[in-house]
Formats: structure tokens, sequence, C-alpha cells
């Protein structure tokens, strides 16, 4: 709504330009009209042979017409031209019979008789004198008959008569455009708000789907690691025990070389274990909310020490979390200590939990590694790697603001600040 309010002021003010500019135009236009009116109609029929040969009872008669039919508060000068420049008539007969070389525009006009000009007049001229006391002019221009032919009759406009027309003009069509694009506006202020209305109605039910969508991963996790757990790992336990205790037995009937695959299929069956236990805490922690958050980061960072990554958590003053946020904090840490371990080729990393303020928590996970160039993370991206970018959406749907920051040779720090007591809808 008030974007479409900026356009209609946008517009309004466009529309008010133009028409200002057509009005101005449409205002000198009306002055070429009364001009045409004037000169042909007034004027023309009062231009007597005895005007053109300057008697003065004739002049005086034409002058007479003027000041009573032509001249007012609008028109303040009629001059009348013959083609050679000399001036038939003016007003208060003071220039009466003195020549000047016409302009070419001038000459233009009496050649043309259906041609009416109107310009700014040029009061520096000579035969402008008289008008200067006035200021600024608006000159009209045309032809008009004669008794021996064409005539040139000007008429002198006060600029304020010309810009009272525009204004006449303007005002004229300006309120009904301006109304009618606010009343556009109004129309389409409803549509809007609806609109607004179904777009926050579809983020809000996207968010709630999100939500079951994580809640739905989180309970199908805790299945897999229960069945795994219960299964498959004691399953792989016992024959660990089974096979260390067949390899064991006194009496030395078993050969050595099946004593020796015994031991190695025990051993064998205890790493699978370790490693199957490693998977289970990826997948579902089981004491991120029984033992703490503290013990869950620890058994995530533990792994690290196996790749020669010397890992530290931290708990500054940390805040006492929900269930949901303590989720989303494990599996922003489990991500970013994940991209760790695969491709930071870091020595040294730092898990730091603390409070942010008004209600949020902070984790940092920062590494010494070899850091990243936005073409590696585009590639990445390219190639299917997107638990980050995931993660950031689904961090900025709680409320909160994923940040992964780097450059080349200077590591990385992936920076989570989130609602410290968000809930799971």
């Amino acid at each position: 709504m008030l974007a479409g309010l900026a356009v209609v002021v946008a517009l309004a003010i466009a529309v008010s330009i133009v028409l200002r500019g057509a009005a101005e135009r449409e205002a000198l236009r009306d002055a070429e009209r009364l001009a045409r009116i004037s000169g042909r109609d007034i004027v023309a029929p009062a231009i007597t042979p005895a005007v053109l040969r300057g008697d003065p009872g004739a002049l005086a008669t034409l002058d007479e017409v003027v000041q009573q039919r032509v001249l007012d508060d609008t028109v303040v000068r009629v001059k009348v031209w013959r083609p050679d420049g000399r001036i038939v008539y003016d007003d208060g007969l003071r220039q009466v019979g003195e020549r000047f070389p016409l302009a070419p525009d001038d000459r233009a006009a009496l050649r043309d008789p259906a041609r009416v000009d109107a310009e700014t007049s040029d009061l520096s001229r000579p035969e402008n004198r008289v008008e200067r006391r006035y200021g600024r002019l608006i000159e009209v221009y045309t032809a008009i008959p004669g008794p021996a032919g064409p005539l040139l009759y000007e008429e002198y406009f006060r600029p304020d008569a010309i810009t009272g027309i525009e204004d006449d003009h303007w005002h004229a069509f300006l309120p009904p455009l301006v109304a009618a694009l606010f009343i556009l506006w109004l129309l389409q202020a409803p549509l809007a708000w609806h609109l607004a209305r179904k777009i926050a109605a579809g983020r809000a039910e996207q968010e709630h789907l999100l939500r079951q969508a994580i809640a739905s991963s989180d309970q199908e996790r805790r299945r897999i690691a229960a069945d795994l757990h219960d299964g498959v790992v004691q399953d792989l336990a016992g024959l660990s025990f089974a096979l260390q205790a067949a390899a064991d037995r006194p009496g030395g009937e078993t050969p050595d070389r099946v004593v020796r695959t015994l031991r190695d299929g025990a051993v064998a069956s205890r790493v699978g274990v370790r490693r199957l236990r490693s998977l289970l805490v990826e997948i579902h922690p089981p004491n991120l909310h029984s033992q703490g958050l503290e013990a869950a980061l620890a058994d995530l960072v533990s792994r690290l020490q196996a790749r020669g990554i010397t890992p530290q958590i931290r708990l500054n003053g940390a805040p006492e979390l929900s269930e949901s946020s303590e989720a989303m904090v494990f599996r922003v840490a489990q991500e970013a200590l994940r991209n760790v371990s695969e491709h930071s080729e870091a020595t040294h990393v730092e898990v730091t939990l603390q409070d942010a303020g008004g209600g949020m928590v902070e984790l940092r996970v920062v590494d010494d590694g070899r850091g990243f160039t936005p073409d590696d993370r585009r590639r990445r991206r390219e190639e299917g790697h997107l638990g980050l970018e995931l993660l950031e959406g689904l961090v900025a749907s709680g409320g909160g603001r994923l940040e992964v920051l780097g450059a080349p040779g200077a590591g990385t720090s992936v920076i989570l600040t989130y609602p410290a007591g968000a809930v799971s809808s």
C-alpha cells in the first residue's frame, strides 16, 4: 500500500509537470487566438487608406477603436507595420512613421496569413523602446488584411496575464486527475491488504510445515538411533565378546590361524561398534537433554582429535535453553564441526556458547583452517553440500541468524544467534 501511494504521488507530480507545460502552451495559443481576432476583426476593418497615408484624423479614429476595444489589463501595446518596416500605427501614436528592419519571423508571418507566432519580446531592440517601461512582455504577431496588401499586426501581453490563463487551465485539469489517481489507489488498497494477508498466512503455513518436518525428522532420527542401538550395536557387541572368548579358549586345540582370525574379528567388531556409536551420536545425541548441551558438544568434538585437530569448548555464561533451542544449537555445531573435520585442514577449533543479550544465545565455531572463497562456497553448493545453507533458512524461521565468515588462509567462523527460549510449534 505504501509503495502504491508512493507511485500515486510520483504520478501526480509527473502529471502536474506535464499539465503545467500543456497549460502554458494552451495559454500561448489563447493569446494567439485573441490577437488574431483583435487584429482581423477589430483593427483591420478600421485601417483605411487615410491611415496608411498618416492622416491625423484617421489615426485618431483608429486609436480610439484600439483604446476602447483592444487595450486592457492584459494587452498593453498594439502596433501595425507595413511590409517595408514602417510603423503605420501604434497606440498613443508615439512611433507612427518610424521605420525599422523587420525580423525574419515578421517577414515569414507576412507571407503566411494563417501564421500566428508568440515569443518573449526583445526589449533591447530600438523599435521596442516604448515597451521597456512595462518590463517583460509577450509579443504576438500575425498578418492582417490592409487596403493595399497585408500588414503586420502586433499585440504585447503582460506575462502575468499569460500565467493567469495558464493557471486557469492547470487548475481545471489537475484536481480531477489527482483525484482519479487517489481513487485508483483506494481501490487497489483492499487488494494489496488481501494479498499481504495471504502472503503472511502462506509464510506462517510454510514455517509450520517446516517445523513439522523438523519434528518428524527428529522423531525418525530417534527411532533409527534406538533401533541401531538396541539391535545392530548389541549384536556386534555380543559377537565381539563371543569371538574374543573363542580366541582365548584354553587347551590349545584351536589352530593358531583360526585364533588370529577370531581375534581379528573381535577387534573389527569392536571398531564397528565404536563407529556405530559415533554415528548414533551424530544422528541423535542421547545425552543432549539428559546430560546437557555441553556433554553433547563434547561428544561432537571428541572425534576431531583423531584427525589431529585440537578442540576447545567455552561456555561463557550461556543462558538456559529450551529443548528446541538446544537442538538448533547442537545441529549448527554438528554441521560446522563436520565441515571443520572434512574440509578445513585446521589444527585447532574453538566452540564458544555465550549469552548474546536480549534473550538470545550465541554459538561460535571458529577454526584456523584454510578458509574459503565465494567460489568455494558456490562450488560446494553445486556439488550438493547444502548443510549450512539449509540451516540458514531454518534458523531464520525460528527468529535467529546464521553467518558463515571466512577468507582464504584466515580460517572459518560459523556464528549462530538464536532465541534462548524458542519452542517448536
